[in-house]
């Protein structure tokens, strides 16, 4: 399946079209990083630890730089969706990814960034 793992993501641009998928038949593979359990709400880590059904996109920053948003929200669905984004030197060396930041449970009122 396309996304399940690291090297295999799906690729998105900056300023482009919205990605719509589904972790319905997502795996976890061994050693997996996630980012730590620091409580809902809270910026850089997850509600819980532990991974279920992960699906991995890659984005590459654009040359000018900026400032941009990812977001999940959505007012119409009801998923529990959970976010990380990492640095990444090589997609199959689970060590040398770096958390940049986490997103858990944090509503569409708050900004959902």
């Amino acid at each position: 399946m396309a996304g399940d793992m690291p090297c295999l993501a799906d690729s998105i641009v900056a300023d482009g079209p919205s990605w719509v998928g589904s972790t319905v038949e997502a795996t976890v593979s061994p050693n997996e990083p996630a980012p730590p359990a620091l409580g809902c709400g809270t910026y850089g880590g997850w509600c819980e630890s532990g991974l279920n059904r992960t699906t991995w996109l890659v984005w590459e920053v654009p040359e000018e730089g900026g400032i941009y948003a990812i977001t999940t929200c959505n007012e119409g669905t009801s998923f529990d969706t959970q976010l990380a984004m990492w640095a990444v030197e090589d997609c199959a060396d689970f060590t040398t990814y770096e958390l940049v930041n986490a997103n858990d449970d944090i509503g569409c009122e708050f900004g959902a960034y």
